[in-house]
């Protein structure tokens, strides 16, 4: 499994917008976590400590990760 945490501009009101997406060994998305003020804790605790790329994305993209 491998996660990735995306991150896009702050909306005009200045809030995050980044989400975790946990993606399977051939390269599914398996789940994704809107990261909002709670950080890593937004995660399933078993996962809090698994290394993440940060990928920076464009506020479409991020939206349409959050669907998965």
């Amino acid at each position: 499994m491998n996660l990735v945490l995306l991150a896009a501009p702050n909306d005009n009101n200045g809030n995050p917008r980044r989400c975790y997406v946990l993606f399977n060994e051939n390269g599914v998305a398996v789940g994704a976590w809107d990261e909002g003020y709670a950080g890593c804790n937004a995660l399933p605790e078993h996962l809090r400590q698994t290394p993440r790329p940060v990928i920076q994305v464009t506020a479409s993209e991020y939206k349409r990760w959050l669907r998965v």
